[in-house]
């Protein structure tokens, strides 16, 4: 895809909630909410499958892969942060919250409809699962060459002891 932004290697992540401009009178009392998710949750794995735009085929922004395995505590931790973040004065978003990795930004107008079954073929990726025990509160500036993620806090997930087959302790 031509004239197409890809993120760029370390740069990507799952934005969980986007708080925009902020003071920097906020940072200590967005940590003290954000503390208190983190400990309302324990560790879990994610896997990846899909790709797909948004906001639709006729107008794609942002070109995406999906979240499967995972999604569910993906989606309550997103809500959590946005329900706590609330009272200090962050409005929870209009549309639901679609657990993704944004690969590209499309930067010119193109229709996407003629070949969205291409997309089908990304349906079952084989990529390893990761596992999530921890996220962090990021400072995002955009630059020309692209934007820069700067982690101002990592907020640790209570570890999750997940068991399969016949071990035991």
């Amino acid at each position: 895809m031509p004239r197409v932004s890809w993120v760029k290697q370390g740069n990507m992540h799952l934005t969980l909630k986007f708080l925009g401009d902020i003071g920097a009178n906020q940072i200590e009392s967005i940590n003290s909410v954000l503390q208190n998710v983190a400990e309302s949750h324990s560790s879990f794995d994610i896997g990846f499958s899909g790709i797909g735009v948004f906001p639709n085929l006729r107008r794609p922004r942002v070109l995406w892969i999906g979240i499967t395995a995972g999604s569910e505590p993906a989606t309550q931790l997103a809500e959590d942060i946005s329900n706590s973040l609330q009272p200090l004065g962050f409005p929870r978003e209009k549309r639901g919250f679609t657990p993704h990795l944004t690969l590209a930004r499309i930067r010119y107008r193109i229709n996407l409809e003629d070949v969205s079954g291409k997309f089908k073929q990304y349906d079952n990726l084989d990529i390893p699962t990761l596992k999530v025990d921890h996220f962090a509160f990021i400072r995002s500036q955009l630059h020309p060459r692209g934007s820069i993620y700067t982690p101002l806090k990592k907020f640790a997930l209570k570890l999750s002891l997940n068991m399969s087959g016949s071990e035991g302790l």
